[in-house]
């Protein structure tokens, strides 16, 4: 009994000291949720004009507050819809609480086709093939300034469209398995007679001709890269040149007309036979002539990768005009225009037309 005594007061004594530190032990107190933010975007790219939203997904209690760093490249409104105002970079901030998060923005000039004079490479061939009445005519529909064309002369004189000497490169047409004449086998233009190209093409290799009958009832100039016009029958440069400039004029396009090509034979006899029509020289190369582009009045038409910067005083000094080639991505868009370039050659459409 005195043992059943005892373990109640221990049992006692112990319950008696829980419950005096519990009462001097305070009460667990309620952290306040954090105040938590993410973007939907880290960096986001946009043209002159141009509005894009960020959504920011909060966690806790407090207000969004928009900052863009620099006004003049790009504001946000309080709702985080950015719109491009010139070209450049910038950084979008956002405030919620005691965190802030950025999004990188950048803002690319918008390329107007009233503004810069763009030519279609080739035509415009993203869905249609190379060189084609259908990728000229998209060059005309899409509002390309200029369109430019390859010519080459078949083996019986005719002036056919096409960047290569051979019908079978790239893959443009398919190669017959079972051709027998060795020119058909080897598919070089210039030892084929226009029935043989037309034949292995298909029917859809375009002529000179068909090309300017098309040009001239739009608004679009035609650059046409001289590539080979004489053929093995006609060597005559001299009468090959004439015949060329003839069917031009034929069409009423010698004043709209550009002229290009690599052969400095070719665009001296095109010269001398007319002081008038525009002319270009084009290359791949670092070091220009200067001095040889102005006596023979030849505009120069450089490749993208090629342009020095250094020698930009002495083409403007000499009033000799520069097109740039073949300009495929803003960054090298950009490039051309800052050279003050006449005009860009490219196989994709970067500029609007406006409404």
């Amino acid at each position: 009994m005195k043992r059943f005594k005892h373990a109640l007061t221990v049992a006692g004594l112990f319950a008696a000291v829980f419950l005096f530190i519990s009462v001097l032990e305070p009460a667990p107190r309620l952290l306040a949720a954090k105040s938590d933010i993410t973007l939907s975007e880290s960096k986001i790219t946009i043209d002159e004009g141009e509005k894009l939203t960020i959504r920011a997904v909060t966690k806790g209690k407090g207000k969004l507050k928009w900052k863009s760093a620099d006004k003049n490249i790009a504001v946000v409104s309080k709702n985080g819809v950015v719109r491009g105002i010139s070209a450049g970079k910038t950084i979008v901030t956002v405030r919620f609480g005691k965190k802030t998060v950025k999004c990188r923005v950048i803002v690319h000039r918008k390329y107007y086709s009233d503004q810069i004079k763009f030519i279609a490479h080739r035509g415009w061939h993203e869905e249609y093939l190379e060189n084609s009445i259908e990728a000229f005519g998209a060059a005309i529909e899409e509002g390309f300034w200029g369109v430019e064309t390859d010519v080459r002369t078949t083996s019986d004189g005719v002036f056919v469209l096409s960047h290569n000497a051979s019908l079978w490169k790239d893959g443009l047409f398919e190669k017959p398995a079972d051709l027998i004449d060795p020119a058909e086998i080897e598919g070089d233009i210039g030892h084929l007679t226009y029935e043989q190209v037309e034949r292995l093409s298909g029917g859809r290799i375009a002529t000179l001709e068909d090309y300017l009958a098309l040009v001239k009832d739009h608004d679009i100039v035609p650059v046409i890269e001289v590539k080979y016009l004489v053929y093995p029958d006609n060597l005559d440069i001299p009468e090959r040149v004439s015949a060329f400039l003839q069917m031009i004029e034929e069409h009423g396009l010698m004043d709209r007309v550009l002229i290009i090509s690599f052969s400095k034979g070719y665009l001296e006899e095109i010269r001398r036979q007319n002081a008038d029509v525009s002319l270009q020289l084009l290359s791949k190369e670092n070091a220009v002539d200067i001095p040889y582009l102005k006596e023979h009045g030849f505009s120069l038409g450089w490749a993208v990768k090629c342009l020095d910067f250094n020698v930009l005083p002495y083409f403007q000094q000499e009033g000799i005009e520069v097109s740039v080639w073949v300009c495929n991505s803003r960054k090298e868009t950009d490039k051309a225009l800052s050279y003050h370039a006449a005009h860009i050659t490219t196989d994709v459409r970067l500029f609007v037309v406006r409404e």
